[in-house]
């Protein structure tokens, strides 16, 4: 049997062989700059208290992705944002990853989006509230720009898995902050049992029912949920929180 760099395996037997599955990660950025040659370009739509050079900053990967990371990727980052309440002014800023064209493994391929997630010194306003979230979003039809690409947000789509890549998924992201309930939960979306508080959280989408299109992307985006300037009116007891996004990447298995 002879194996080659890519997909081609050429076999010789008068036996029947059962050959591996492969697996082909046909996009991994390292996010190690801000610049479309690392895979991602940023955008700035507040800045509020988070100065613009401090938005989705370089950081060590996240260690959780190193049991499926390729050896080939070398050098890669994660990136991240730490929200401030100085004068409690909202922020807003999100990363789109480069598109990709999905069409050329349409045929023979499982297709999967893969990235590591997590949220840190999230503090709850006083009625129990997450200050920020971190929102995913994914376009079919990515123009190049914002405004005119059609965005749909996934957050309550994905396979998630808390510091762990072995662990039963669950599907939606978890509630940012600690999950205590405290003065209440009146989003109505905190589990004691997904406290993902300063933990890696593996999410995962299947990209099966997207192949067809040419200009796939995805973009995460950070937003505040008081208005300002000034304290928030339901109060806070301090932080807004930090957010990190890791190891994005795209695959290709065969079926």
């Amino acid at each position: 049997m002879f194996q080659g760099e890519s997909f081609l395996i050429l076999v010789a037997s008068n036996a029947p062989v059962d050959l591996p599955k492969l697996t082909n990660y046909f996009f991994y950025p390292t996010l190690q700059a801000e610049n479309k040659l690392y895979g991602y370009e940023k955008t700035v739509v507040k800045a509020g208290d988070v100065t613009d050079y401090r938005t989705w900053l370089q950081a060590a990967p996240a260690p959780l992705a190193a049991s499926e990371r390729p050896e080939s990727v070398i050098g890669n980052k994660s990136i991240w944002t730490n929200m401030t309440a100085d004068d409690w002014e909202p922020h807003e800023s999100f990363v789109t990853i480069n598109p990709q064209d999905l069409t050329q493994y349409s045929l023979g391929y499982n297709l999967s989006m893969v990235f590591y997630s997590k949220n840190q010194y999230v503090e709850y306003m006083t009625d129990g509230g997450t200050p920020t979230e971190l929102e995913i979003y994914i376009s079919e039809n990515y123009t190049g720009e914002d405004a005119t690409s059609t965005w749909t947000q996934i957050n309550d789509q994905l396979s998630c898995q808390i510091n762990s890549t072995t662990s039963t998924p669950f599907i939606g992201t978890p509630y940012p902050g600690d999950q205590k309930l405290g003065a209440g939960d009146p989003d109505g979306k905190k589990d004691t049992s997904r406290n993902a508080d300063g933990k890696w959280v593996r999410n995962e989408m299947n990209l099966n029912t997207y192949k067809s299109s040419k200009s796939f992307a995805v973009k995460f985006r950070i937003v505040s949920l008081y208005e300002g300037p000034g304290k928030p009116s339901s109060g806070s007891a301090g932080r807004p929180g930090r957010y990190y996004i890791s190891d994005v990447h795209f695959k290709a298995s065969e079926e």
